[in-house]
């Protein structure tokens, strides 16, 4: 192997090493592209990255505005156990809250749609009867 061959070779190892190392990736939790649910429902959807800061993870919603880790109906918060990962926690699910969410990192981004459907609650009446006598 001459030695131009050689630096080639090597530069461009250290190329692919280099976009490996600093690429992130993120995944879901459940995987699905599409959840649907019941107004008044509750769930959450974590976000996981590979990445060990979880201060680069955001959530924003189908209007791009970030979501914040404070309490609220729709919030984030930390994944539990020893992954690194941001939940987006949905308390009291609302039609109007039907959209695109996206989780991103300075590097990656992944999204799911929410389809909200309304809740049709049944009211049934107890009709006594009345007795003659």
């Amino acid at each position: 192997m001459d030695l131009s061959a050689g630096i080639s070779f090597s530069f461009l190892i250290t190329i692919i090493l280099c976009s490996y190392s600093q690429s992130s990736q993120l995944y879901l939790q459940p995987v699905k592209n599409d959840h649907a649910y019941f107004t008044g429902d509750k769930f959450f959807v974590t976000c996981f990255t590979t990445e060990d800061n979880i201060e680069k993870l955001t959530w924003t919603d189908f209007e791009s505005n970030p979501i914040s880790t404070n309490d609220g109906r729709i919030h984030a918060e930390p994944a539990e156990g020893d992954q690194v990962g941001l939940r987006l926690v949905f308390t009291n699910v609302e039609t109007e809250d039907a959209g695109t969410y996206t989780c991103s990192d300075d590097q990656d981004s992944v999204s799911f749609d929410l389809t909200v459907y309304l809740s049709v609650a049944r009211i049934t009446s107890n009709q006594s009867s009345a007795r003659k006598e």
